[in-house]
């Protein structure tokens, strides 16, 4: 992507509210297919979530940002996923079924309450 650092943290918020569905948001995402040798493809993204903003790590976006590549021919059926919050390694096998791997960490502690489920799911 040039000699330009980056980011999608300023696009991310101004895409997400300019291309909508009934009046909801949609998330973005940004990412470079680069070759750091002549055989390894590396996928750097980066995300910005409806409704949450700039997210470090995310598997669906993941998971679709290579099989795009996958299908665009960028990188083979496998390939790791490099984002800011860390790395997933995703394989694509027979009829494009798909498996992540990578490390859970946990980033925080929550209590949900009754009240946040009034209205169903």
């Amino acid at each position: 992507m040039g000699d330009e650092p980056f980011t999608v943290e300023t696009p991310g918020g101004v895409v997400s509210r300019q291309i909508s569905t009934d009046g909801k948001s949609v998330k973005v995402n940004m990412g470079e297919v680069s070759f750091h040798s002549a055989v390894i493809p590396v996928i750097q993204i980066e995300i910005w979530e409806r409704g949450a903003g700039y997210t470090l790590a995310t598997d669906s976006s993941s998971m679709a940002v290579a099989g795009v590549a996958l299908k665009l021919g960028l990188c083979d059926a496998d390939i790791t996923v490099h984002m800011p919050g860390g790395s997933l390694n995703i394989q694509f096998r027979n009829g494009f079924r798909a498996t992540m791997t990578g490390p859970v960490t946990k980033v925080c502690d929550g209590v949900m309450t009754q009240e946040m489920f009034k209205g169903g799911l």
